[in-house]
């Protein structure tokens, strides 16, 4: 079934610009922001934990050296990464956007989400 269609936002150019300048900014620590990014919502949630049963925790911090860890937060990043680049044809993200939905919509988890 083909995702349905979203009215995407278009951004003016100087809002591209200013995307694609952070982003530059990003880029070169992208993998250690990710990561930071993966803590803050394991600390802010910890019930997000159950979301992630191959994650291995040191106490109450994700293990940042755990293979899983990483590949989980690079994933997230590379989404990202995929929007900023798409900015002048953000439809292109339908089916990657539309996919992810349904794969997290499968998650039963009570709490902050």
């Amino acid at each position: 079934m083909a995702p349905a269609a979203i009215a995407w936002y278009c951004f003016t150019q100087e809002e591209k610009q200013d995307l694609e300048h952070s982003w530059n900014l990003v880029e070169g620590k992208k993998n250690h922001i990710a990561c930071d990014i993966y803590e803050m919502i394991f600390n802010q949630c910890p019930e997000a934990r159950r979301l992630f049963p191959k994650l291995k925790f040191v106490g109450s911090k994700p293990d940042r050296k755990n293979n899983e860890f990483a590949f989980q937060a690079m994933r997230f990043m590379q989404v990202i990464e995929g929007a900023v680049k798409a900015l002048d044809h953000l439809s292109s993200l339908d089916v990657i956007l539309d996919n992810l939905g349904r794969r997290h919509g499968k998650l039963e988890v009570n709490g902050k989400f």
